[in-house]
């Protein structure tokens, strides 16, 4: 297969659960909330975009976050967490007959994400709010301690 400009474009498919992902498959849609704000609401969106694709005789893969370390403040709500956010979607999955997707934050968090999810992605290369906090109290300590210093 060769894209308009003439390169070649790889021809491999991704499984996820009932569907493959890739060039010469259908149109799959990934949708959900950015983090699971409560179970009851990702249940709302879960049943909502189940309807939705249905109608539109779209596959569907859910997708939610249990940890959203990427966020733009570092006060914002990160989600419920690895053990009580994997509940909320196995709860959809066993209800809706979806496949899932998420992301993770740790690598010690893969093989318990890959028990309830189709696949993940591994957002382990940024974590910017936890640097940033991890810097800031660095740098709060250096501060305190004499060992660095301020200029304008």
């Amino acid at each position: 297969m060769t894209s308009r400009t003439g390169s070649r474009i790889a021809s491999r498919t991704v499984p996820i659960g009932p569907f493959r992902i890739g060039a010469g498959q259908p149109l799959v849609l990934f949708a959900g909330p950015c983090v699971i704000e409560s179970e009851a609401h990702a249940m709302r969106m879960a049943q909502r975009l189940v309807k939705i694709a249905a109608a539109a005789k779209i596959p569907f893969v859910f997708k939610a976050s249990y940890d959203k370390a990427n966020r733009s403040s570092i006060s914002s709500y990160r989600g419920p967490g690895l053990a009580a956010g994997l509940a909320v979607l196995r709860k959809i999955k066993d209800r809706f007959g979806v496949p899932l997707l998420t992301d993770i934050h740790e690598p010690s968090h893969a093989t318990a994400a890959a028990e309830v999810c189709d696949c993940r992605i591994d957002t382990i290369k940024i974590r910017v709010s936890d640097a940033n906090r991890e810097m800031s109290r660095m740098l709060q300590e250096r501060l305190h301690t004499g060992h660095a210093r301020m200029t304008t």
